[in-house]
């Protein structure tokens, strides 16, 4: 890749120009009193001010940091020198310890020093807006330091496990994100009818949506610690909303969900009534009431497809009923008249949605149990909620219960028998009719006499009776008497002979000791995220992350109920992991594990992956992240399968191979990507037919990738040196992948990739120019011939591959010239215009 010469190592001139902070520090070094000290770093500090740009400053903060003596802490010398870092402004002094953190100290006073200036340009509470000032009003500012500070607790650990050192507690992830939510709330009130609002508002924003892919629990603990400091609370509730309103869908519902589940932690519900709490119902509440998407996701995602809670079914229902009732810590803040007086549209359109589903047949069949009693309890919770004493028996939702109530009469399962009686007792009851089931009585008086029976009353299990027969055989001992085993007493009956022989059965050889292992294998993928954040202070973080990445690919591919909801932070916690316990394999379980992700939700993963690969991370992350992309192409293209049967691509039907747009669209009007693979064996034919599920990723992945490309081609972070000539290559076999695990209809992607990669083909770096030539060889198997000469010729590119050919320093390069020219030639003999194309090449 050829590098551009930027104006941008003015660095050594300018900072030579403050006096160089060798010559600087000397009289620090050589100083003899404390009063001197603090002198020579107060007239430094003015110096970093005097210098033109924050590049520079940043410069210098670097050198001072790596170069400062050890101080004693809380003496004036550490304030004039912390003083003095912070010189250039908060944004310079962050920027300049990162760097630090991110190159690996290498003394512990620059990692205290660091680490101490960190907290205190992060842990200072607002009181100006100086803080957003120097954010800007630039959306791709504001998102570049939102990058930056959510790294801070993975860099901190990093370092501190580098140098074995204790991890600051104010660093971990648990007490920081929570503290980083609070900080920009306090920014945005503060900057209260300021021009600096938007900009606090789009900041919050940014960095709300960078933590929801770790959850929505830091978020939470920020958000209501800011409202129960209690200052400014009807601004407070306004800028939540309108944070709430900005967010997708799917994002409120995350993270409303995690509000909900912390506040039912702290404020148990009534047993009767609404539930009321002023923070739900003047934030979310208010969100659901104006928007119809955002209800639709809050309630598919927390009733048909989290964990159930019964607890949340019943605080859905009563966010979503009409309120009559004001908050006394705010007055205005309560909800508005006409809003309580109206009626219970929202509660019931989502009740008769619910309940339109919950009476399928196949729904009460094919559902597990304890999710149908979640949805259950809702449909419950909902109907005692509405304001209407009586239900119109020709109403759709009465239609839809009774429906549900049949079919689990029907049902041969207790509980699903008894959901049924439950709704169909409350709703006769809303029918002014009165409905009784016996079943339904004698299972509640089990219940009761269940709960009642005391320790003493319940019976005892097999190791209970085995341990007090030893005993008692133990203490009614006679020590002169002759020892006879338990073999020996075949005369003696005893009503525990089935435990003797439970006793004598062997052992299985065949045990796994899984129940040894330092950490259980996880069963639902919320416990492997949980074991892949276990951060490295813990005594069993190797045996919890190596557990994660071996259990993580098959808990995917077995499609959990939850997977939609954190396969993109999943996706995210591994592309930031990193071997900090030389896992043996780690790279191929990671790589394994990101593969499956995209696999099985390829559209939110693609874009996480798709994002992350520009971001401040290492080059073999990017590179992990790339090739997994490019292998789950390659398995939902059908390629791995026909590799599994031993088949080629020549074995795959072409009738598939002319595929218009609208099939790509609309796949129901045609089977397309479906390769029939026939094989022969003893004498007849089987047919098998293999999917290509990556016709309708490719457009999305291909389009995602080259548009970030084009975002960052002018970051010099990314692009310098051999490093970023790596990651280029990188990326243009990436995109060749796609083009050709894309199939049927690539012939739109490949001239895309043709005019994209032809520009790199003169890159000084050999590995990029491989790249380019091999993005072009399978671009052009994919092109129309009239379409691959038309830009083989626009291009200039048989020319260009002549001189590659003869010229090019690198062998393999070479090879790929002389090749494609190959092809280039069988295509012009085929439509019999060489001697035409050969004369222009004269020319």
């Amino acid at each position: 890749m050829q590098q551009e010469k930027r104006p941008g190592n003015t660095l050594d001139g300018a900072f030579r120009s403050c006096g160089g902070l060798s010559n600087s520090l000397q009289p620090f070094y050589e100083a003899t009193s404390s009063a001197a000290r603090v002198e020579i770093l107060q007239e430094l500090a003015i110096k970093i001010q005097d210098l033109p740009t924050n590049q520079e400053r940043e410069y210098v903060l670097c050198s001072l940091l790596r170069d400062t003596p050890p101080l004693i802490p809380d003496t004036p010398e550490e304030t004039a020198a912390l003083d003095c870092l912070q010189a250039g402004g908060p944004s310079v002094s962050i920027t300049a310890a990162l760097r630090i953190l991110q190159e690996i100290p290498q003394s512990l006073t620059t990692l205290e020093l660091s680490l101490t200036l960190l907290k205190q340009v992060l842990s200072r509470r607002p009181t100006n807006n100086t803080w957003l000032s120097m954010i800007g009003s630039d959306l791709q500012n504001i998102e570049r330091w939102v990058n930056l500070l959510v790294r801070v607790p993975n860099l901190v650990a990093n370092a501190c496990h580098a140098l074995k050192v204790p991890f600051p507690a104010w660093t971990a992830q648990g007490k920081y994100f929570p503290k980083m939510v609070d900080h920009a709330i306090q920014w945005c009130l503060l900057a209260e009818k300021r021009p600096t609002r938007p900009v606090g508002q789009m900041y919050l924003l940014s960095l709300i949506k960078h933590m929801l892919r770790r959850g929505g629990e830091e978020i939470t603990k920020g958000l209501y610690h800011s409202y129960e400091r209690g200052n400014s609370l009807p601004e407070l509730y306004i800028l939540v909303v309108n944070t709430l309103n900005d967010l997708s869908p799917r994002e409120f519902a995350i993270l409303s969900r995690s509000m909900m589940l912390h506040i039912l932690s702290m404020c148990p519900p009534p047993p009767e009534g609404r539930y009321v709490h002023p923070w739900m119902d003047e934030t979310v509440r208010k969100v659901v009431m104006k928007s119809t998407l955002h209800a639709d996701a809050l309630v598919e995602l927390l009733l048909f497809s989290t964990v159930p809670h019964h607890d949340v079914a019943y605080i859905i229902a009563s966010v979503l009923a009409n309120n009559t009732e004001s908050h006394e810590d705010d007055d205005s803040s309560s909800v508005d008249t006409n809003e309580s007086s109206s009626e219970d549209t929202l509660l019931r359109r989502h009740l008769s949605a619910v309940a339109d589903r919950w009476s399928r047949p196949s729904y009460v069949l094919e559902t597990p149990t304890r999710q149908q009693a979640h949805v259950t309890a809702f449909l419950r919770f909902g109907m005692n909620l509405l304001c209407a004493p009586k239900e119109d028996a020709a109403s759709e939702l009465v239609a839809s219960v009774l429906e549900g109530v049949t079919c689990r009469l029907s049902s041969t399962d207790p509980d699903i028998r008894r959901d049924g009686m439950q709704v169909a007792v409350l709703l006769a009851k809303r029918l002014g009719e009165t409905l009784e089931f016996d079943e339904l009585k004698e299972s509640d008086n089990l219940s009761e006499s269940a709960t009642s029976i005391t320790e003493e009353q319940k019976p005892c299990n097999v190791a209970e009776k085995v341990v007090q027969k030893s005993r008692r055989r133990f203490l009614n001992a006679d020590p002169d008497a002759l020892y006879i085993s338990d073999g020996d007493e075949s005369t003696q009956a005893s009503d525990d002979s089935w435990v003797d022989e439970e006793e004598d059965s062997p052992y299985d050889l065949e045990d796994d000791e899984e129940d040894l292992a330092d950490t259980a294998k996880p069963h639902f993928l919320s416990d492997c995220l949980d074991l892949l954040r276990t951060p490295e202070t813990d005594d069993y973080a190797s045996s919890r992350h190596e557990t994660a990445l071996a259990e993580l690919s098959q808990l995917v591919r077995s499609r959990p109920m939850d997977l939609p909801d954190i396969a993109a932070t999943i996706a995210f916690e591994l592309v930031h992991m990193e071997n900090k316990f030389d896992i043996k394999g780690f790279a191929d379980l990671v790589s394994s594990s990101l593969r499956s992700l995209a696999v099985e939700e390829p559209l939110l993963v693609g874009e996480t992956l798709v994002k992350e690969v520009f971001q401040d991370i290492s080059l073999s992350d990017r590179i992990c992240a790339l090739r997994a992309l490019s292998e789950a192409a390659y398995e939902m293209a059908g390629l791995l399968g026909m590799e599994q049967h031993n088949l080629s691509p020549k074995q795959i039907s072409d009738k598939s191979a002319s595929t218009t747009s609208r099939d790509v669209v609309d796949p129901t009007l045609r089977i397309v990507g479906l390769r029939e693979v026939r094989t022969r064996r003893w004498g007849h034919r089987k047919a098998s037919l293999i999917r290509n599920s990556f016709t309708q990723v490719a457009p999305i992945w291909f389009y995602s990738l080259v548009r970030t490309f084009l975002e960052r081609k002018e970051d010099d972070r990314l692009w310098k040196g051999s490093i970023g000539a790596t990651f280029l290559a990188t990326i243009f076999q990436t995109l060749a992948a796609f083009v050709d695990c894309s199939r049927y209809g690539p012939s739109v992607l490949a001239k895309d990739l043709i005019r994209l990669v032809w520009g790199f083909h003169q890159a000084d770096v050999g590995e990029v120019r491989t790249a380019v030539l091999l993005a072009v060889t399978v671009s052009f198997t994919h092109l129309g011939t009239e379409d691959a000469l038309t830009l083989l010729l626009d291009a200039n590119i048989p020319q260009s591959l002549s001189r590659i050919a003869a010229k090019d320093p690198d062998e393999k390069c070479r090879e790929l010239a002389v090749g494609l020219m190959s092809n280039i030639t069988q295509t012009i003999d085929s439509m019999s215009i060489r001697p035409t194309l050969t004369e222009n090449n004269k020319l």
